[in-house]
């Protein structure tokens, strides 16, 4: 018994601890425009850890696939991480690494959103990353046929059905 009266002491104290912590949690500092060219920008300002994280989101996921194909939009999740104008193919992620963060994306039926976490002082390197491969991706040939093979294999893992197209 007395087990049970000290374990509902605890829970009173712990719910009674979050809705204090709760009631100090700050609004969050938000300012959202958007650019001329339509991408739409907003920031929520956290002071509280010295560090950014860039996250991109595309309104484009699986439901969007072709009839009858499957796995477009994850496939180009992939390419967006090969190579661009001014980077190779691996520099993507080795130059955020070198730096402290890491890049990292997902596709959903909805959705593609890829996020780069990184300390404070690089925000404007994870920037110029995001801005170089989202206006001067290179899909090859080479990308294009190594990429499907690895997106297909993961549907494979999953017991999905992948049917992407042999080239562009």
């Amino acid at each position: 018994m007395r087990k049970v009266w000290f374990l509902l002491t605890v829970l009173v104290f712990l719910l009674a601890g979050g809705m204090v912590a709760a009631e100090e949690t700050p609004a969050l500092d938000v300012t959202q425009y958007t650019l001329d060219n339509g991408l739409e920008v907003i920031l929520v300002k956290d002071a509280s850890a010295p560090t950014v994280a860039t996250n991109i989101l595309f309104n484009v996921g699986g439901a969007y696939d072709p009839a009858g194909r499957s796995g477009f939009a994850h496939l180009f999740e992939h390419l967006m991480f090969e190579e661009s104008a001014h980077l190779k193919t691996g520099d993507i992620d080795r130059l955020i690494e070198q730096v402290g963060g890491f890049t990292n994306a997902y596709t959903s039926t909805e959705r593609t959103v890829y996020y780069i976490p990184v300390p404070a002082h690089q925000l404007p390197w994870a920037l110029w990353i995001e801005a170089d491969r989202l206006a001067s991706l290179v899909v090859s040939e080479e990308n294009f046929e190594n990429q499907r093979s690895v997106v297909i294999e993961e549907y494979q893992q999953q017991g999905r059905q992948c049917a992407l197209w042999r080239s562009f």
